[in-house]
């Protein structure tokens, strides 16, 4: 597969992602209503309770299904870093080349496990 055939590929999967029925309609009204209660006896710890909008599990689930892909390193057709490392081998332009510097630098840090407490 050729350099232009993958980044289709990858805007395929990608508006297939933006069109999925969770992103359309439950994302753009999604809340997430947060609660803190000091824990009884302590003077600075708190109870926190996330409560998140109603969603369809089975939209959710179809959402999740395309987008772990963009970050599963054994899909290296749509993988988001496979893809920005493509782009960046072609790119001419310094100033997009930065992007996507930025890009993966935010992505690895968004993806980084979560220390316990």
């Amino acid at each position: 597969m050729n350099v232009i055939q993958r980044l289709e590929l990858f805007r395929d999967r990608a508006e297939e992602l933006r069109q999925t029925r969770f992103l359309r309609n439950t994302l753009v009204a999604y809340q997430m209503k947060v609660d803190m209660n000091l824990i009884p006896s302590t003077q600075d710890q708190y109870e926190v309770t996330y409560t998140p909008s109603p969603h369809d599990e089975e939209d959710l689930r179809s959402f999740l299904m395309l987008f772990r892909r963009f970050f599963w390193k054994d899909d290296p057709i749509i993988n988001l870093f496979a893809i920005s490392n493509l782009c960046h081998l072609h790119l001419t332009n310094e100033t997009y080349k930065s992007y996507l510097i930025k890009l993966r630098q935010i992505a690895r840090y968004a993806l980084k496990p979560v220390a316990s407490i």
